[in-house]
């Protein structure tokens, strides 16, 4: 079985990004994508970091196109018509030499709730899902470009603030402190049914519900300036290996409960 994919989430600061191949040179990416504006509006962001990109419609395209050329990182989206992303994966995996040992990104709309969230996490190396902004893209195509983990990025060891006190501060006088009680006592019980979900589960392999439960509490820590939430739950999300995923899994349980208790103080 291959190691866990990486799943790319999160906001990054924009600034001008370029990606470049192992020695420096352009790197070479096979887009598969049936949706037009999906496919024109990727290819264009993947162009403007300094790569060269052939697109196409459907997975069997994009299995003939890894056949006969050689790519740095192939781009597949999960729901295709003729031959879907995981079928295609699969085929250029069991073609040998170097097309099977490209690196392969998933790219859906549906990757944590998907039902067939298993085929892909034992197939591809990297997952992102869709609509992804210029940021996300370029940080999951330097990934699979480096092959290295995502988290990496960011040491394991350092933690950041539990809480941006400006930010927070800042949206607390912009509402009253009754709205301010009731919006935060919500998000107090959202945060608790996310960590009941992720205990409950925690025994097994990562599935689509933990995804989801950590998407929501990057979500609800972006939203209340808990900077050291949005950053466990992603960490969560990127994690490749199992002992990775259990050491984020208990930063982020950490995580969710102290930002209920900060909330509700």
């Amino acid at each position: 079985m291959m190691a866990q994919p990486t799943v790319m989430s999160g906001s990054f600061e924009r600034k001008s990004l370029s990606l470049s191949a192992p020695g420096g040179r352009r790197p070479r990416l096979l887009l598969a994508e049936d949706c037009d504006p999906m496919r024109i509006v990727t290819a264009a962001m993947l162009k403007g970091m300094g790569c060269d990109v052939e697109a196409v419609v459907h997975g069997e395209q994009a299995v003939n196109s890894a056949a006969e050329s050689r790519f740095d990182v192939i781009v597949l989206d999960i729901e295709m018509p003729v031959m879907d992303g995981i079928t295609a994966a699969r085929s250029i995996r069991r073609m040998g030499g170097e097309a099977a040992a490209t690196p392969l990104m998933a790219l859906s709309a549906f990757l944590a709730d998907s039902v067939r969230t298993g085929d892909w996490r034992d197939t591809f190396d990297i997952a992102l899902p869709k609509p992804a902004n210029r940021n996300e893209l370029h940080e999951a195509v330097k990934a699979a470009l480096n092959r290295e983990p995502a988290e990496s990025v960011r040491p394991a060891e350092t933690l950041p603030p539990l809480l941006d006190e400006p930010r927070l501060s800042e949206i607390r006088r912009a509402i009253t402190p009754s709205d301010w009680r009731q919006i935060s006592d919500g998000a107090c019980r959202d945060i608790e049914s996310c960590i009941g979900e992720l205990e409950h589960v925690h025994c097994g392999p990562r599935d689509g519900a933990m995804l989801a439960s950590a998407a929501t509490l990057a979500t609800l820590g972006r939203s209340f300036a808990a900077r050291r939430l949005d950053w466990a739950a992603q960490k969560f999300q990127r994690a490749c290996s199992e002992a990775a995923r259990h050491e984020a899994l208990a930063v982020l349980i950490s995580s969710a409960r102290d930002t209920v208790q900060i909330l509700r103080s």
